[in-house]
């Protein structure tokens, strides 16, 4: 929390953040359904950001403190756990 945010608050929130969370679809089944599975290999190819951002969008959270292996082992086991369901 930085001072000017400690002494003056949060900043309003703007009405175009705002209608941009209204315009989310809205469905009645909600189901975490994996996007594709993606191999190892090709998640060496990616930053730590990506495979978080991976993990998010199929209901993974993920610690970026860990080393980027044990973030591609977290993610593959939990991806092919999804996909076999």
């Amino acid at each position: 929390m930085g001072f000017f945010t400690w002494m003056f608050g949060p900043r309003p929130v703007t009405k175009d953040k705002f209608m941009k969370e209204i315009k989310k679809p809205v469905t009645a089944f909600t189901a975490k359904v994996p996007k594709k599975v993606i191999t190892k290999t090709q998640m060496l190819n990616l930053s730590k950001d990506q495979l978080e951002q991976i993990g998010r969008e199929n209901g993974i959270e993920l610690d970026k403190r860990k080393t980027k292996a044990k973030l591609i082992d977290i993610i593959h086991k939990k991806l092919i756990k999804n996909s076999k369901k």
